[in-house]
C-alpha cells in the first residue's frame, strides 16, 4: 500500500515540472511555481521612499483544488487547517522585506511551511491513567488535609 502511494507521489512530482527549490529536500513537499498566481502590490513595510515608488509586497494565490502535488485527502486536510476562500484559494502576502525577490522567497517559504504542517496527520492521543502509587499519594494527601482541618474546629466542652 505504501509503495503505491510513493509511486503516485513520485509520478506527480515528475509531472509537476518547474519547482521553486528542490522537491525532495528536508523541508517537505513543495508547490510548483506554475500553480501559484503571484502579483505584487505597494507595500507598507520597511523601505523608506522606496515604499511609495515600487510594488514590493508579494501576494500569492494558490488554488487547492487544481494542485497536482497533493492527494484528495491531503487537499481536504489543507482546506480544514488553512484559511481557504470561496474560490478554494489560499491567499498569502508578504511585505517584511525591501525587495520583491526577498518577499517572494519569504512567501514561498511560508506557504510551503503552512501546507506541509497542514498535511501532517495527527496521531490519536491515548488517555493515560494515574498509577497506583500516584493515586495512593493523592489519597494520603487528602486524608492529611482532612485531619488538619478537623483539628481547626472548635472543641465542644461538655
Amino acid at each position: 500500500m505504501k509503495s503505491n502511494i510513493n509511486q503516485e507521489y513520485m509520478r506527480r512530482m515528475i509531472d509537476a515540472g518547474n519547482m521553486m527549490g528542490s522537491e525532495l529536500n528536508s523541508r517537505g513537499r513543495q508547490i510548483p511555481e506554475r500553480e501559484i498566481k503571484i502579483t505584487f502590490a505597494a507595500s507598507g513595510g520597511p523601505g523608506g521612499q522606496n515604499v511609495n515608488k515600487l510594488e514590493t509586497k508579494a501576494v500569492f494565490r494558490w488554488k487547492v483544488k487544481d494542485s497536482t502535488v497533493f492527494t484528495d485527502e491531503e487537499k481536504d486536510r489543507i482546506r480544514e487547517k488553512l484559511a481557504v476562500n470561496k474560490e478554494d484559494e489560499v491567499k498569502l502576502d508578504c511585505s517584511e522585506h525591501r525587495t520583491q525577490l526577498a518577499n517572494k522567497k519569504a512567501c514561498f517559504e511560508r506557504l510551503h511551511a503552512m501546507v506541509n504542517e497542514a498535511i501532517v496527520v495527527q496521531e490519536e492521543r491515548i488517555d493515560t491513567k494515574k498509577s497506583k502509587g500516584v493515586r495512593a499519594r493523592e489519597l494520603d494527601s487528602k486524608t492529611k488535609d482532612k485531619r488538619q482541618k478537623q483539628l481547626r474546629r472548635r472543641v465542644d466542652s461538655d
